[in-house]
């Protein structure tokens, strides 16, 4: 979930070498909606959201039956005060900035939250 085009895409071109499908979204509401209609592994999230901020589309998630074990990341280029990473820690996965390379980061984190899941069966893919 991102309301830059540029960084939608850069997500798709880090994740599907991984064999990950990504579904996009360009807000908060749009983002709730394909998670309603689709079941996915991760979402990631850009902080500073138009509408419906990340605070409020993580917190949603968490509160939801159907949705609470999927692990929201939450995308920042921005710096974070330590009271905002405390506040978001309790919704987020893991928080990735613009200073961690979350470009190069992202397929490990998404592989090792996923895996960690309950209910989660590796595939030979998995194991290799």
């Amino acid at each position: 979930m991102d309301d830059d085009p540029s960084t939608l895409t850069l997500i798709q071109t880090v994740l599907q070498p991984h064999s990950y499908d990504v579904l996009t979204a360009n807000s908060g509401e749009a983002a709730l909606a394909v998670l309603l209609k689709h079941r996915v592994d991760a979402i990631l999230i850009d902080l500073l959201m138009p509408g419906m901020n990340s605070f409020e589309v993580a917190g949603r998630i968490r509160e939801s039956e159907d949705l609470s074990n999927i692990p929201p990341f939450v995308l920042t280029g921005q710096e974070l005060t330590v009271g905002q990473r405390e506040a978001l820690a309790r919704y987020a996965q893991r928080i990735l900035g613009n200073a961690d390379r979350w470009d190069q980061q992202l397929s490990h984190e998404i592989d090792a939250a996923v895996k960690a899941r309950p209910g989660f069966r590796a595939t030979s893919k998995d194991n290799a």
